[in-house]
């Protein structure tokens, strides 16, 4: 239940201006139904001209595993190009971790990884290293 202060305002704004550098536009935002997640996802969606037609509140997100995110992902449907999805630590910084090679020890607050799905269908992803297309950390865009 609690709000985004100050500062996560500030950085969901920068990451938000970034992917939109970066021409990220996500066709689907599933989100977790925390006050934060849903107010970071909306300014992004907001900065990147993604309307707000095409977030989902995804209630299993805020208590789940990697496991549970990766089967989340696999029943997207097929007609979804770029996926988003909003939650929580530690579970993403796992998540990070088993899609790519390169560790992290900590994806931050209102960090942001975007992965290249190899096998092109949402069913495989994860089964193996994904690319890494990028990896946001607020900090180094202040």
């Amino acid at each position: 239940h609690r709000p985004l202060c100050d500062k996560g305002v500030r950085d969901a704004m920068l990451v938000g201006a970034e992917l939109k550098r970066l021409g990220i536009i996500p066709d689907q935002i599933l989100v977790s139904p925390a006050v934060r997640t849903q107010s970071t996802a909306t300014l992004i969606a907001d900065q990147i001209g993604c309307p707000l037609d095409n977030l989902t509140t995804e209630n299993t997100i805020y208590n789940s595993s990697e496991h549970d995110i990766l089967q989340l992902i696999r029943n997207v449907s097929p007609s979804v190009n770029t996926l988003m999805v909003v939650g929580h630590n530690p579970t993403f910084t796992h998540l990070v971790n088993r899609l790519d090679s390169d560790r992290i020890d900590n994806l931050p607050t209102c960090g942001c990884a975007g992965f290249l799905n190899k096998a092109d269908v949402w069913d495989d992803f994860g089964k193996q290293k994904e690319e890494k297309l990028f990896f946001i950390r607020p900090k180094n865009l202040r």
